[in-house]
């Protein structure tokens, strides 16, 4: 359950980044402090705090240099200006993290919040 809530905070990344041009026009009011730098320092925190404490302490090292690549990227992102070059990186990362999570979850390194039977 974990990597699939770390999937989908990945994917909010990528929509966030993808949607946001086509959503502004729609969202006049709304849509301002969506392109805030805060707004993207608190998502990457969010997604750099759950990957550090939900992935990595049960990932494969394999896994843990994906999504650690991952992060690197969206960091990236932060210090590049423009909309393309941003977007692209953004993307790449936000991609990587969401392959991090799948792939754990098909290895079955996944924690699930269920108890398990003694």
């Amino acid at each position: 359950m974990r990597d699939i809530i770390g999937f989908f905070l990945s994917l909010v990344c990528l929509l966030h980044c993808v949607g946001l041009p086509f959503l502004l026009p729609l969202l006049t009011q709304v849509g301002h402090g969506f392109e805030e730098e805060s707004v993207h320092f608190a998502l990457l925190a969010v997604v750099t705090v759950y990957t550090a404490v939900i992935l990595w302490p049960q990932a494969s090292s394999k896994i843990r240099l994906i999504s650690g690549t991952g992060l690197m990227v969206l960091y990236s992102a932060m210090l590049v200006h423009g909309h393309s070059a941003e977007s692209l990186l953004t993307v790449a990362g936000s991609l990587l993290l969401m392959a991090s999570h799948m792939l754990n979850l098909r290895q079955g390194h996944s924690r699930t919040d269920a108890c398990v039977d003694e």
